[in-house]
């Protein structure tokens, strides 16, 4: 199982195994609800109900847990084709099932792995609803995070949005584990922390004094060779993100939504943004620098845009400078160029905004062209 420790101080959740305490991963406190809250789980929602109804199918046909093997992988490769299969043996039920939801949760790449939410079984649907549990987290983030929602007063900090939202206790499972190191768990140190056996009618401060002695010894080594891990176990997939929910609004995060691609981001009040920094997935671009490109086209000038396309088009006919093949005649002509024309911009810029009219500046504009051919 695993635990999730909350240092609100970095802003960061560490996961550890909890039977062996290794560390498995840390990550942003923030970024496994917004992973949840922004995730499309359109796509998912539709393996997760053919899963369903696959397994609901052929649970219906036998009576015993010990299915023809070659029959069932059969129907699960005509079925899902691009699932791997390895662990299904012996036709047993629980293996065959174990591994459909394995394909169906390595889907969505979650963080919090709840102790009772288990991937061998598909007995309960609703754990595995993401889509539903989504609707309801987004409806919470926007009672207690969203800067734009319009119902709470805008002084609230979102930590009194949370306490006016669940009006109730809230109860998390806190949990402590002692683990010895590697070198403990090789190393018989018995002799180290065995009392003494000493009769009661004998015990004086000198018979323990030799024992005494080592207090420093043990109390070195304990600190050098016990880890003590504490964090929190959740049951559910919910209770996890109510935790991650209340440590948040602890720290003060606000949330917005952003006005390109809709997903939420975190908003810092000092350096309001209206775009998040996400690159799209389709170009190399963030929201933040295709919302700011789109509005410099939407405001550029027609003056401008079209001394740019004549400045273009005359680069296709000649070396460019940083690659050294450019000649002098051609630089001295591209600056002439360049010089003569910015003046001739400057002036129907000018005349562009004293005009009255579109039709005047469309006419402008069309002048100005023909100037930039000569």
């Amino acid at each position: 199982m695993f635990i999730y420790n909350f240092d609100t101080a970095n802003k960061k959740i560490t996961e550890y195994d909890d039977e062996n305490g290794s560390y498995s991963q840390s990550i942003e406190l923030s970024q496994p609800l917004l992973d949840f809250i922004n995730f499309d789980f359109s796509q998912y929602d539709l393996l997760r109900n053919e899963i369903l109804l696959f397994i609901q199918k052929f649970e219906r046909r036998f009576d015993c847990d010990e299915i023809e093997t070659g029959r069932i992988l059969a129907n699960i490769k005509k079925f899902f084709p691009n699932l791997h299969i390895y662990d299904i043996d012996g036709g047993d039920v629980v293996w065959w099932k174990a591994e459909l939801i394995f394909h169906l949760t390595s889907q969505y790449n979650r963080f919090f792995a709840p102790c009772d939410y288990s991937e061998y079984t598909i007995q309960d649907n609703n754990d595995f609803d993401y889509l539903s549990l989504q609707k309801e987290i987004i409806s919470i983030v926007e009672k207690i995070f969203d800067i734009d929602y319009g119902d709470f007063i805008t002084g609230f900090t979102p930590l009194c949005r949370m306490n006016h939202y669940y009006n109730r206790p809230l109860h998390f499972n806190e949990k402590a584990v002692i683990l010895p190191s590697e070198k403990e768990k090789f190393t018989n140190r018995y002799e180290l922390f065995a009392i003494p056996f000493i009769d009661p009618e004998e015990k004086n401060e000198t018979s323990m004094a030799e024992y005494n002695l080592k207090e420093p010894q043990r109390q070195k080594y304990t600190k050098n060779n016990l880890n003590v891990l504490n964090g929190y176990e959740f049951m559910t997939l919910r209770e996890a993100f109510d935790c991650e929910i209340f440590k948040m609004a602890q720290t003060g995060i606000y949330l917005k939504r952003c006005e390109y691609c809709g997903k939420y981001f975190i908003f810092n009040p000092n350096k309001p943004a209206r775009y998040c920094n996400t690159k799209l997935s389709n170009i190399n671009m963030t929201c933040q620098q295709v919302a700011s490109q789109e509005k410099y086209n939407k405001n550029i000038s027609p003056i401008q845009k079209a001394y740019t396309n004549a400045l273009k088009s005359r680069n296709k006919f000649i070396p460019s400078k940083k690659s050294g093949l450019r000649t002098p005649e051609q630089s001295l002509e591209y600056e002439r160029w360049k010089t003569k024309n910015s003046k001739i911009k400057k002036e129907y810029q000018q005349k562009y905004d004293n005009a009255k009219t579109p039709a005047q500046r469309e006419k402008i504009v069309e002048e100005f062209k023909s100037k930039l051919g000569s």
